[in-house]
């Protein structure tokens, strides 16, 4: 790839797509609700066994569905409950809504139904890492006081590449470490993956042979102060090669030759979660917390279908 010359300033990008984005944008307003022939038939699970203890009610359909509105419109689960009761009412179809303390039980091991990522030919992954607030004082009181105690948790997103839909999701505790949730990210990837990308903080040695074992290649940015190996002219590794091409060409050609530049679309994924989403976790257990988070994933996914801009660089 040629050498690219290094910008100046602020670049300013041009939405190609625009009439198509602007309408998937509005698409993504609509409170058009219905409920398909299929979802009214598995609302209520058909119980022909019975057993001992209560049976189920409503199925992992439309507590899904409950938790999903739940999410969209940022309402409590009494709510919740309401909102889908007045929509049942208003389609006047012969079906219930769960309860608030159904929804809050059956949400601790609810299995989110998504659809598969289809590619075709293999992927390239872009990971990151964001934080999400579980609870805490606040601010002010925080600035006040000096007592404010916050708790947050880690949300590790795959992104692919070419389609900008989320593939992978984990959540963990503020204490784990980034690049240890790379691998555990690619199992739950139902593809085969070309390439990783992922900032400095996923550089290294371990994760670099964990990828090589399974023939993906990493593009991680190696530090500014970073050295040749010791059989870097007979023998160099990949990591040898990205420090020479950037001591050769500088920092900013490299990641345009080795498609670390697009490694910002995961940025973007995790900002477009905060913002259609939220930034806070509104459920207390670990559990409900991985079920919250696989729904907004889901929520995310769909938003992203209806449309992205495409868009080039023009200065």
């Amino acid at each position: 790839m040629a050498a690219r010359t290094p910008r100046k300033g602020n670049s300013e990008y041009k939405v190609m797509n625009w009439r198509e984005y602007e309408a998937g944008l509005v698409r993504r307003g609509s409170i058009t609700f219905w409920f398909s022939e299929e979802a009214l038939a598995g609302w209520h699970p058909c119980i022909s066994i019975k057993k001992r203890g209560g049976q189920a009610k409503y199925s992992d359909v439309a507590i899904q569905t409950c938790l999903t509105m739940r999410l969209i419109y940022s309402l409590a689960l009494r709510q919740t409950e309401g909102f889908v009761n007045s929509l049942i009412g208003l389609l006047d179809v012969d079906i219930s809504s769960p309860d608030h303390t159904t929804m809050s039980r059956r949400s601790a091991d609810l299995e989110v139904v998504t659809e598969a990522l289809k590619q075709d030919g293999d992927l390239d992954i872009l990971i990151d890492s964001t934080g999400l607030k579980v609870f805490g004082t606040g601010q002010w009181c925080e600035e006040k006081h000096g007592n404010g105690r916050k708790i947050w948790k880690k949300l590790h997103m795959a992104v692919d590449q070419k389609s900008q839909m989320i593939a992978a999701s984990i959540l963990t505790t503020h204490l784990v470490g980034d690049s240890s949730q790379v691998i555990p990210l690619l199992d739950q990837v139902d593809a085969d993956v070309a390439s990783v990308k992922a900032d400095g903080a996923y550089e290294g040695d371990p994760l670099r042979q964990k990828l090589d074992d399974r023939g993906i290649r990493g593009v991680f940015p190696p530090p500014s102060d970073a050295v040749l190996s010791k059989h870097a002219k007979s023998k160099p590794t990949q990591r040898d090669k990205d420090i020479m091409r950037i001591q050769k060409d500088g920092r900013e050609v490299w990641e345009y030759a080795s498609g670390y530049s697009q490694r910002n679309m995961v940025e973007n994924a995790m900002f477009r979660y905060k913002n259609n989403i939220g930034d806070k976790l509104r459920s207390k257990t670990d559990d409900r917390q991985e079920v919250e988070v696989s729904l907004g994933i889901h929520l995310l996914n769909e938003m992203t279908k209806l449309g992205m801009p495409e868009s080039v660089r023009i200065r």
